[in-house]
């Protein structure tokens, strides 16, 4: 199946490059995360012949930090786990990428230096890295790619793909007629006038019923407010009194507690004098008897 080549596999082909089908050696994987398609891209680079550039790109990339910025890409290169070059010929393969597809290159790597200084922050890093490999730009530091051109269709003839399809649909849709001239059904309207007594007397039906209906409403809602506004006052003139009581209560808990804190006494001079009790009648001395009169008597007795 043909595929439409990107701006990015193009961009460093020439007219008569002649593609490069190594298949020695080991391949390194470049991998690039763009953030705008939401892809990643593998670039695979032969190994055994760039060994020094591949670590010295290895090492810049490790130093930065990779967050996520919008626009931007995020790139990781393995050099442990190394592939076939017959499994990066079949990665280039795959036709599921939007943005780019799997790229092989089979050429010398020249060294990449991204300039970078001791006062370059993280995202000033990775910034410059994306301005120089971004967007499949490692293909302006290696040559000899790998790509078969009978699997890459131009833009120029999708292009004109799609214009034929457009000519091709326009000339179906004349031959079957625009949906302008097709014939409209007319609408019958009524013209009678029973009918139209019966539609005004609908209206005004209806209008009366909605007239009711507001009324209805109107009334309902001044029932309620009107006890809404009864509860109201009568909550208000129950706090009013219930106030007053707890004031005229508290004043004669006042009243009724002696001032400064002392119990109340009676002055005695201001009391009445206690009643005088009557006096008690003179009882009569009781006599003792004689003695010597009662041994008297009892002796004439005997």
């Amino acid at each position: 199946m043909s595929r439409v080549e990107s701006d990015n596999e193009s961009r460093g082909r020439s007219e008569g490059e002649e593609p490069s089908h190594n298949m020695e050696g080991m391949y390194a994987v470049l991998a690039e995360t763009n953030n705008q398609y939401a892809e990643t891209w593998y670039y695979f680079i032969r190994y055994d012949t760039n060994v020094e550039a591949l670590e010295q790109l290895y090492a810049q990339l490790e130093s930065v930090e990779w967050v996520y910025l919008e626009s931007y890409s995020t790139f990781a290169l393995d050099l442990e786990n190394l592939v076939s070059p017959q499994t990066a010929k079949e990665l280039t393969k795959l036709n599921i990428n939007e943005g780019s597809y799997h790229r092989k290159f089979d050429g010398t790597l020249q060294f990449i230096n991204f300039g970078f200084r001791k006062r370059d922050n993280n995202i000033v890093r990775l910034i410059n890295v994306c301005d120089t490999i971004g967007f499949g730009g490692i293909e302006n530091f290696i040559d000899q790619e790998d790509f078969d051109p009978e699997d890459f269709v131009t833009d120029s003839g999708s292009e004109e793909s799609e214009s034929e399809d457009e000519s091709e649909s326009e000339s179906e849709e004349e031959s079957r007629g625009s949906p302008e001239t097709k014939a409209v059904r007319p609408t019958n309207k009524p013209n009678n006038k029973a009918t139209a007594k019966t539609q005004q007397q609908q209206r005004n039906s209806s209008e009366g019923n909605s007239n009711k209906q507001e009324e209805e409403e109107g009334r309902q809602e001044g029932r309620q407010e009107g006890r809404q506004e009864g509860r109201q006052e009568g909550r208000q003139e129950g706090k009013q009194e219930g106030k007053q009581e707890s004031r005229q209560e508290s004043r004669q808990e006042q009243e009724s507690k002696p001032k400064g804190g002392k119990k109340k006494t009676t002055d005695k001079s201001t009391l009445p004098p206690p009643p005088v009790p009557p006096p008690s009648p003179a009882i009569a001395p009781t006599q003792q008897p004689d003695s010597s009169v009662n041994k008297k008597k009892s002796k004439k007795k005997n």
